[in-house]
């Protein structure tokens, strides 16, 4: 062998060092090394299957939180078409109150204004009635002479000037 370039010391020598490295690596690397990667492994796995669980509980509680948001949206929907119809019909109430009392105003009113006619009505008769009793008395009581006469006139127009 030694024509082909090999020392068959050293071979053997490599072989027994190679076994050794091999023994050793075994023993105090690889073992090791391989425990730490199943252990992260399993760590992995571990942590996979909280992962899916937590999922499934972020779901489940997803699921839940949407059917309470459903059922606050109906309770608020129904509290608003209940509000709606306690206004509406709160606005029924005032409007009819307010025609009524606006009935009931335009009846007094109406009462007033006649009543108030009446007495400037019967004011004014009495007013003229008076006057035509005063110019009477005073044509009957003076001569009819043309400068009485505008003297009476004049002040018969006085007297109604002032009353009014």
């Amino acid at each position: 062998m030694e024509k082909l370039g090999i020392n068959l010391n050293y071979l053997i020598a490599q072989i027994i060092n190679f076994g050794v490295l091999l023994y050793l690596l075994k023993r105090f690397l690889y073992g090791p090394l391989l425990s730490m990667l199943e252990a992260r492994r399993e760590r992995i796995r571990g942590s996979l299957a909280e992962a899916d669980r937590v999922r499934e509980q972020a779901a489940a509680e997803r699921e839940r939180l949407q059917q309470e948001l459903e059922a606050a949206q109906r309770e608020s929907q129904e509290a608003l078409q209940k509000a709606m119809q306690a206004s509406e019909h709160i606005r029924e109430e005032i409007l009819r109150q307010a025609r009524q009392e606006a009935a009931e105003i335009k009846a007094r009113a109406r009462e007033e204004a006649e009543h108030e006619r009446e007495q400037i009505l019967e004011r004014a008769r009495e007013q003229i009635a008076e006057l035509v009793v005063l110019a009477t008395e005073r044509v009957v009581s003076q001569s009819l002479d043309e400068r009485a006469q505008r003297k009476i006139i004049q002040d018969f127009l006085n007297e109604l000037e002032a009353a009014s």
